[in-house]
């Protein structure tokens, strides 16, 4: 039978390193993304989410090209 060690250390592979959630939404806010932010990036990378959804009028038909702001954040 063969040595458990040898199973142990064949399966053993090099795991990229992990990106952390902001690094990996980055690219959605700040300098060169696909959402314009006026001056410096006003988001703390270590207090980061990510907000989805889906603008549609009053009969529920999607709009398309919204333009979403927030109060004191424009």
């Amino acid at each position: 039978s063969r040595d458990p060690l040898d199973i142990i250390q064949q399966g053993q592979t090099d795991w990229p390193a992990v990106k952390s959630f902001y690094d990996r939404i980055k690219l959605l806010a700040g300098k060169d993304s696909t959402h314009i932010i006026p001056g410096e990036n006003p988001f703390n990378s270590s207090l980061v989410s990510l907000i989805r959804g889906q603008v549609v009028t009053t009969d529920g038909t999607p709009l398309v090209g919204v333009n979403v702001s927030f109060v004191k954040f424009p």
